[in-house]
């Protein structure tokens, strides 16, 4: 379980849903907070990080290709 994770980016493409809670996602720089039933797309190699606000949240992330380190 994450509470943050700093800047990153991956050769995959990424998709993050919210179930519960907020997340603040920060995408090549620029801010935006998610919460319940908000979505986000992250492209290949494209910078990003997040951080859960206030209490606990959840989320379901998918990734394009298949990440082997998660199969």
């Amino acid at each position: 379980m994450y509470n943050s994770f700093s800047g990153r980016s991956e050769k995959h493409e990424q998709i993050t849903y919210i179930i519960e809670g907020e997340i603040e996602f920060a995408l090549e720089g620029q801010s935006m907070v998610l919460k319940a039933g908000d979505g986000v797309v992250m492209k290949s190699n494209q910078e990003h990080s997040a951080t859960v606000l206030g209490r606990p949240a959840k989320a379901v992330d998918a990734w394009y290709p298949l990440r082997k380190d998660y199969t």
